[in-house]
């Protein structure tokens, strides 16, 4: 079982040097040229992460900016701040990305916008900080603070 785990380390540190080689190929801006928008920019959201379980609840906060999701869960970690993808779909904008961060692993985030005022979503976390490595299961949900007008 030992070569097992030698299998899974690989893997991760490939799904994880993807990640990096993806950020260091995105073309850097050029000065004056307009930052990157996504439909959901300037959303910031107020609410709680949690494990699927229910334990562990924890505030954050979870924002939409220059195409970029953030959120205060989990910064101990330093995951980057992603680009997410998003969908219109009826009174919902629905949204996926993926934070990495060397010391910690991958998190998956998945959800959406509701009526423009509802967040809610869960994220999968696959541990690397642990030995064995874990996947935790996380539900996060959060009411619109503020829209910010961006020009």
């Amino acid at each position: 079982m030992r070569g097992g785990w030698r299998i899974v380390l690989l893997a991760v540190a490939m799904l994880m040097s993807d990640g990096v080689a993806a950020q260091e190929e995105a073309p850097e801006k050029a000065p004056g040229e307009a930052a990157v928008r996504g439909p959901l920019d300037g959303a910031h959201f107020v609410g709680s992460i949690r494990l699927e379980d229910g334990q562990a609840r924890q505030q954050a906060e979870f924002v939409f900016q220059q195409g970029a999701f953030r959120t205060t869960a989990f910064e101990d970690c330093h995951f980057d701040a992603p680009k997410y993808e998003a969908q219109p779909d009826g009174s919902r904008i629905e949204f996926v990305t993926d934070y990495v961060s060397e010391q910690c692993g991958r998190i998956h985030w998945q959800g959406a916008v509701v009526e423009e005022t509802d967040l809610d979503g869960t994220a999968v976390w696959l541990r690397t900080d642990r030995t064995p490595q874990v996947e935790e299961a996380y539900r996060f949900r959060g009411t619109l603070k503020e829209a910010i007008v961006i020009d």
